[in-house]
């Protein structure tokens, strides 16, 4: 369930949570949000208009529903890919699962057990193996979490990867864009990751080249230095072969603060339907020896997903189309 409470922010619009879960707390459906938020920006003089559709999810630990009810609500029904919904794969276990942290109010845990979980239902070939934890939009879910081309998006979320987690030569994503439909969709537009590049261990951005053959592998932090502390997120992306991308990746300490724009980028893929975010861990088995612990744990907070009518009507944006 989505709630609304006496808080703080900090420059992206994430909102640090209230220890106050007082009876008068008030909850709100995701529409009345998005109301609530039209009504503020008219109240400072800004045309609501420029804000076209509006998707929140706020982990809420005091409520009755499971992790996944919240999630499917607003989601959708089938927007989750956990092991234990998937038949052959690790059942007894709950991957997704929802408490209150000291820093960020409520938060999902996303679970990952190296020699216990899969991808989803699939059988990957010898040299494929991989496991997968994600939620996602897909093609039952609301609009807003499907974007079309030409569309501007902006999604921000909080994410915190605990102690201890390893990293390997191979991928290991926190958050993918990814193409829906037409010939070109088995390689994700964007992610956040972390990998292993040379001997350093490290938070990165990966996209596309331009012939779609190779990836650009960007840095943003080392892995110890990102571990253990929540981070806030904030990607802003125009969908077309002539697009635009903001990717700003920052610590509440400021030891990480990362800021990379992209003004003219393939953000769209010829024939797609439309274009879909993940978030969890996805991560390659294929170095399995260099995951030191058998579970790992991802935590993700306060998922806000905006479309706008154009990149100077988002208001983090100071930048002129």
């Amino acid at each position: 369930m989505n709630m609304i409470k006496n808080s703080s922010s900090n420059h992206l619009g994430i909102n640090a949570p209230s220890r106050n879960h007082a009876n008068d707390d008030l909850l709100l459906s995701r529409s009345s949000i998005f109301l609530l938020f039209l009504s503020s920006l008219a109240a400072q003089g800004e045309s609501p208009a420029e804000l076209q559709r509006e998707i929140v999810l706020n982990p809420d630990p005091h409520s009755e529903e499971t992790a996944y009810a919240q999630i499917r609500k607003s989601f959708g029904k089938k927007s989750i890919e956990s092991p234990d919904l998937f038949a052959g794969n690790h059942q007894n276990f709950t991957h997704i699962q929802i408490r209150d942290d000291h820093e960020a109010g409520g938060c999902f845990d996303f679970f990952l057990h190296r020699d216990l979980d899969g991808d989803r239902n699939k059988e990957w070939p010898l040299g494929k193996s991989r496991q997968r934890n994600e939620i996602k939009g897909y093609g039952g879910s609301d609009e807003g979490l499907k974007a079309t081309e030409g569309q501007v998006t902006r999604y921000t979320w909080l994410f915190r990867v605990n102690e201890g987690m390893t990293l390997t030569q191979k991928f290991c994503h926190f958050f993918q864009l990814k193409a829906v439909g037409g010939n070109d969709i088995a390689t994700p537009l964007f992610t956040i990751s972390g990998s292993r590049s040379g001997e350093r261990d490290q938070l990165e951005l990966r996209l596309q080249t331009s012939d779609h053959a190779s990836w650009q592998r960007i840095p943003v932090c080392d892995w110890k230095v990102c571990q253990n502390q929540w981070l806030s997120c904030e990607i802003i992306v125009r969908f077309h072969e002539e697009g635009y991308l903001r990717a700003r990746i920052e610590s509440r300490d400021g030891s990480i603060s990362f800021m990379k724009e992209f003004p003219e980028i393939d953000t769209w893929r010829e024939g797609s339907e439309f274009v879909r975010s993940k978030w969890g861990i996805y991560r390659s088995l294929e170095d399995r020896e260099s995951i030191l612990q058998k579970e790992d744990v991802v935590s993700f907070s306060q998922f806000r997903i905006q479309e706008w009518s154009k990149l100077s009507s988002v208001p983090s944006l100071k930048r002129q189309e």
